[in-house]
């Protein structure tokens, strides 16, 4: 009983501070559930690799060595498994940081569009409420429109007030800049001001913003571009070329000359494209 409080005591440890994330993410697992999952599918990841690896090595000794000693396979096995048990879960602790700077990337990425779409409506007169109420429903702006729906979900269904609803969101968003233009909507609904003006600046701020990230990203994909060609277009062709010659002239086995040549294109040429089309919508600065 003691060892299991223990154990308890270190997961809570481990995962401290996973609370908020799980909320800035929109999670529905609580806590307890979620590191519970985290702990279960991680022994059972644990337990998947001691057995493949263990049977892995003894098959191997069998077929290559011809012998039949499991000591080694069994260690082996349990380092494995000890391995990925620790590295699931840091798997599952690190996962919903990972997602929370994903949507606040692709927050980011549309929000100069959609402070303008607020500020537009409400130079045609639409109240406080009614902005995020249009934005819930515009579908252009993904992860905006679920903040916006979380908003309106506070005011309609928990029954709170809309600068208490905004200031519960700016709390719990995992964009910065979002978080401040609600805070300073707050404001000026608590304390008076001009809205309309308020979101025109605010728009201004990040248009400057947005059109350098443009121009930033223009530039960077000219350069990746430039190393995709060289490296993967051109590097598989010269791979084909040389072997082809090397073959010709040393007279290496045909067979192993095809391998290659099929692994360049059939393996290297796609998963240099894969990477290059990550990278690029990586520091793309649309919300993708």
């Amino acid at each position: 009983m003691l060892i299991f409080k223990y154990m308890v005591s270190i997961f809570d440890q481990f995962f401290s501070g996973i609370e908020k994330d799980l909320l800035i993410i929109n999670s529905k697992e609580s806590p307890f559930n979620y590191i519970y999952k985290a702990t279960i599918y991680s022994i059972g990841i644990s337990i998947s690799l001691s057995i493949i690896t263990f049977f892995s090595l003894l098959i191997y000794n069998i077929k290559v060595n011809n012998s039949f000693n499991p000591v080694f396979p069994i260690i082996f096995g349990i380092l494995v498994g000890i391995l990925g048990f620790f590295g699931s879960l840091l798997l599952f602790k690190k996962y919903p940081s990972i997602e929370k700077q994903n949507r606040a990337r692709k927050i980011d990425n549309s929000l100069y569009y959609a402070v303008l779409y607020m500020a537009s409506l409400v130079s045609s007169g639409a109240t406080p409420k009614a902005l995020f109420e249009l934005l819930s429903k515009y579908s252009e702006f993904s992860e905006i429109k679920k903040e916006a729906s979380e908003i309106i979900y506070l005011i309609d269904t928990v029954g709170l007030s809309l600068p208490v609803a905004l200031e519960r969101k700016a709390e719990y968003s995992p964009s910065k800049k979002w978080a401040s233009i609600l805070n300073g909507m707050r404001s000026i609904i608590i304390e008076g001001g001009n809205l309309e003006e308020y979101l025109y600046n605010e728009a201004s701020k990040l248009f400057e913003e947005y059109k350098r990230k443009i121009i930033e990203y223009s530039n960077n994909m000219q350069i990746f571009l430039e190393i995709y060609i060289t490296l993967i277009i051109v590097g598989v062709i010269f791979v084909i070329i040389l072997t082809t010659l090397m073959g010709s002239i040393s007279g290496t086995n045909f067979q192993y000359i095809k391998f290659i040549q099929l692994m360049s294109i059939l393996l290297i040429l796609p998963m240099g494209t894969v990477m290059f089309i990550i990278l690029l919508k990586s520091i793309s600065p649309f919300e993708t």
